[in-house]
């Protein structure tokens, strides 16, 4: 038995005799809410100069090398045979005259790379305007934001353009978490309509979070008159000296006579100009401006033969992280125009809070919602199981995993013997998946799905996983069956006047059938999407049971006589690397998805735990 090692081109130093165990595990039988990665137990690679600059000299007191703080990307090999092509690295301790490291699969990063992270840092949808054209224009959106109807509580009219908001697809949100990792992402579930068709209702408040914006707002004022003797068209705008900040004086730039916005920013500025001692030369207007990185947002002008004038100049929008905002003044004069700027001249801003539905930044609206418990939502609802590969994410159900047998992998002339047959499991006689209750709803069990377990000497009931999404009823409201999700009251006055701000919800749609045509901006349509979560009278729904009976079903049944069945094989470094997690095996007696290959070595037996399916 050879193991090899390498970072990059170069191999680390082993000991002769390293043994290097690799642990392969997918999901656990026990506990299908989890997902695992492969990995090798922790060893020892000695403390050789090779070795020391690879790792990064981690046994060096002095080493200023990040490599012993980071992930390094690697490749485990086997007798020549590669076993983990895509690994990475990590270095556990420097010990005595050794290096103590751990090896994992690359989908070890994915999952470190989400941590921690929500889905506005992700940042999946991009600025829109939600006017009614908009609107109109989203209705039959096939990805990103889509405006499908539902009941947002308002009474007069399923459809009011100042009381709707829009909905997310569930499919855009996941896609943007792994593609934001660096990932390309495949499989069938992909184009499936019961995945395709998820949408995420707005959630949260039609207002920009920021509890801070009164310290973000700002004024800077002319400290003293000052004279501009020769004012003409070469010197272009000139901004205006501000010298004093009279607050907010953290965002001014007094140097450059800047004020700079941090973060994404809803704001209004004015600026004032006191000017006197006007000699105009040969010029016959002043233009005074409100200027950002990019240009003019807003001018006027003073007109010869005025010999002086306060000028105000305003401006009202959305404005991005380090936008540089000044006051400038300038002259059409050729020869020069001579003038006074007074104190009492200058820039204020003013950031708010309030959306602009000409310009809505959709990711500065997002509620704290967690990357890694989408993640894990769209894991357990599918029942995916993920295999990663030259930087592609395959995605593949454990439903099509047990029911693809034509593909399976052949270990009939593997299999050494069966060294146990299990009955204990964590699961109960009925094994619900819920959502958690909605304050609009209280009703435990709407949404709630069951596996069940044929076998009355478990436990009566287990939860084993609840949803990030609350549940939400169905109702008819003015002729449509679709979710009430009632954000809204009487005492509403616009759209961003939400009493009753929602949490995070799941829908399905549906195309409108009979329904009443709804005129979203100028023509009515009848070509529209209606959202519900539990409709009796529909195919497919948002229940966790629909889900547990579409992706579930064979897992169910394989496990109603719960058994794990434990066999040994004599398993070689081939035999790992052409391993499939997304295929079932044979051992020549009956067909099994692996839970677990526990521990290979080359050469030695090898424990492999199954579920006959």
């Amino acid at each position: 038995m050879k193991d090899a090692i390498y970072i990059g081109a170069s191999m680390l130093d082993l000991y002769e005799n390293n043994v290097i165990a690799t642990t392969i595990k997918r999901l656990s039988i026990g506990d299908i809410s989890k997902r695992y990665i492969s990995y090798s137990n922790s060893f020892t690679v000695p403390r050789t100069n090779n070795n020391e600059v690879l790792l990064g000299y981690p046994s060096t007191q002095e080493s200023t090398s990040s490599k012993p703080y980071m992930v390094q990307n690697a490749r485990y090999d086997v007798d020549g045979v590669t076993i983990i092509p895509e690994a990475i690295l990590i270095v556990d301790e420097s010990i005595g005259n050794g290096i103590r490291i751990t090896i994992y699969e690359k989908d070890y990063t994915f999952f470190k790379d989400i941590e921690g992270l929500t889905i506005a840092d992700v940042n999946p949808i991009p600025s829109t305007s939600w006017q009614p054209d908009n609107i109109d224009v989203l209705r039959l959106a096939t990805s990103g934001i889509v405006s499908v109807v539902l009941n947002w509580g308002k009474s007069g009219g399923i459809y009011q353009q100042n009381f709707f908001l829009p909905c997310f697809y569930y499919h855009t949100l996941i896609r943007s978490i792994f593609e934001f990792t660096g990932l390309e992402i495949s499989g069938s579930i992909l184009s499936d309509a019961r995945f395709t068709d998820l949408v995420v209702p707005f959630s949260g408040e039609f207002r920009y979070p920021d509890q801070s914006v009164n310290s973000l707002s700002g004024k800077a004022n002319v400290a003293s008159n000052y004279s501009i003797p020769d004012l003409n068209t070469g010197d272009g705008d000139v901004k205006i000296n501000l010298g004093i900040a009279e607050y907010g004086g953290d965002n001014f730039d007094l140097v450059d006579d800047i004020y700079i916005f941090n973060g994404f920013r809803t704001a209004s500025i004015e600026a004032v100009f006191d000017l006197s001692s006007i000699t105009w030369g040969d010029g016959t207007t002043i233009t005074v401006k409100i200027k950002d990185t990019s240009g003019d947002l807003a001018t006027n002008t003073i007109t010869s033969p005025s010999a002086s004038g306060v000028v105000i100049v305003t401006y009202s929008g959305n404005f991005v992280d380090t936008t540089e905002i000044s006051a400038t003044i300038s002259s059409d004069a050729v020869v020069g125009t001579a003038v006074t700027i007074n104190t009492g001249s200058y820039l204020k801003v003013t950031v708010t809070n309030d959306v602009s539905r000409s310009d809505v930044n959709w990711n500065n609206l997002w509620p704290n919602i967690s990357c890694k418990d989408l993640v894990k939502d769209f894991l357990v609802r599918f029942g995916v199981v993920t295999k990663e590969k030259d930087g592609v994410i395959y995605f593949k159900t454990i439903e099509e995993i047990i029911n693809d047998r034509a593909n399976a992998l052949d270990w009939s002339s593997k299999v050494v013997g069966t060294d146990s047959i299990d009955f204990g499991t964590t699961y109960a006689q009925s094994n619900k998946m819920i959502y958690r209750d909605s304050e609009d709803v209280n009703s435990h069990d709407l949404g709630m799905g069951e596996i069940d377990v044929d076998n009355n000497t478990l436990p009566e009931v287990k939860t084993i996983y609840t949803s990030i999404f609350e549940n939400t009823t169905t109702e008819v409201t003015s002729g449509y069956n679709v979710a009430t999700i009632p954000v809204y009251d009487s005492t509403s006055a616009d759209i961003g006047d939400i009493v009753n701000p929602s949490k995070l919800k799941l829908l399905t749609t549906r195309d409108r059938v009979d329904e009443s045509a709804i005129t979203f901006y100028v023509t009515p349509r009848t070509d529209y999407l209606l959202g519900h979560f539990i409709d009796q009278t529909q195919t497919k729904d948002t229940g966790f049971q629909y889900f547990i009976d579409q992706f579930y079903h064979s897992f169910r049944e394989s496990i109603q006589r719960t058994k794990t069945i434990t066999k040994y094989f004599n398993l070689d470094s081939l035999d790992i690397h052409s391993y499939d997690q997304h295929v079932p095996i044979w051992d020549g007696q009956a067909y099994y998805i692996i839970e677990s290959i526990d521990k290979f070595v080359s050469g030695k037996l090898t424990k492999v735990e199954l579920l006959k399916v």
